[in-house]
């Protein structure tokens, strides 16, 4: 976990959604962070265990991650109260 006293785990999604009526079309990516390891459905090689990041700063990698993928439809990032930070909100 990216904290001494972590219990439990951290789940990161990224969907796609209609640009019709904003429903969820699909996942883009996931990523779980438990006290097994860190396991991303967007990192370039499955194989190798990324680093564990910050949990705002692994938010952060995937948004520009994701970007640089030019979709079509809007990609919204579910981030949970834990993202209360201005500079990476912006």
């Amino acid at each position: 976990m990216t904290y001494q006293h972590d219990v439990g785990y951290n789940l990161q999604s990224s969907l796609l959604v209609s640009d019709r009526d904003g429903q969820p079309l699909a996942p883009v990516a996931l990523r779980l962070v438990s006290q097994d390891g860190s396991y991303s459905t967007y990192e370039a090689d499955a194989a190798d265990t990324p680093p564990v990041r910050e949990h705002l700063d692994e938010v952060t990698h995937c948004i520009h991650t994701l970007e640089q993928q030019g979709f079509d439809k809007l990609l919204v990032h579910i981030i949970d109260r834990e993202a209360d930070s201005v500079g990476h909100i912006r």
